[in-house]
């Protein structure tokens, strides 16, 4: 039991040291802000690569975390010139993976009012021009959330534009497996169902959004991130 209890002891310090030494060297991926990276799985794999002029603006701490027990890699990818700026506390689980193209930026608002402002795991963002959330944000699993259709796309011999921005307002709800496209616009204060698609179309504040296609199936909701 003693020699146990040394080799867990002796295992559980070794992790300690694993752990800062991989925060440290992701907190030198940060280009700007006063927030830090915070992790508390040594053994989560994080990749963040930031390719020629791409800057990572982070005022805040960026949470990285395991969700019961998940061990998918996060992923986050800034292609040359692109911007990610986090404003705030926020947290990201197993699973996540970003990325920025060329010129791009992503805007995250970060936690103001609610204890936790994040994305829970295996969600995915891919952002071609610019993508805007607000303060408050949560987002369950399996969401995909993405301003292009990443391929020309033509009707009757035109050309359509396969991207438009999107913007997520000041403390929004995404339940788990939706579909965030271009053009989105949600107001502030809503939620989305899960398994809802919305794509092109601006949604007023306080509604709940479902279906595929979302439509609007109650207005002037209200909720909060945590059981009262």
């Amino acid at each position: 039991m003693k020699k146990r209890n040394y080799v867990k002891s002796i295992f559980n310090k070794l992790s300690l040291i694993y752990l800062k030494f991989k925060v440290y060297n992701l907190n030198k991926m940060i280009s700007g802000g006063n927030g830090k990276i915070i992790m508390n799985n040594p053994f989560l794999k994080v990749t963040i690569i930031l390719e020629k002029d791409a800057r990572f603006i982070l005022n805040g701490n960026l949470k990285i975390i395991n969700h019961i027990g998940g061990e998918a890699p996060v992923f986050i990818y800034l292609s040359e010139n692109s911007c990610l700026n986090i404003k705030g506390d926020f947290l990201i689980g197993n699973g996540v993976r970003i990325y920025l193209h060329k010129n791009s930026k992503l805007t995250i608002g970060g936690k103001r009012v609610e204890s936790e402002s994040g994305i829970t795991e295996n969600s995915k963002i891919m952002v071609f021009s610019s993508i805007d959330i607000g303060e408050d944000f949560l987002c369950a699993w399996n969401t995909f959330i993405s301003d292009s259709d990443w391929h020309t796309v033509a009707k009757n011999l035109v050309t359509e534009d396969h991207h438009k921005d999107i913007v997520i307002d000041d403390h929004v709800w995404i339940g788990p497996d939706c579909n965030i496209l271009k053009g989105t616009k949600i107001g502030k204060n809503s939620i989305i169902a899960s398994k809802t698609i919305l794509s092109n179309k601006s949604y007023p504040q306080n509604s709940l959004i479902a279906g595929a296609p979302a439509r609007i199936i109650e207005s002037e909701v209200h909720w909060s991130r945590d059981i009262r």
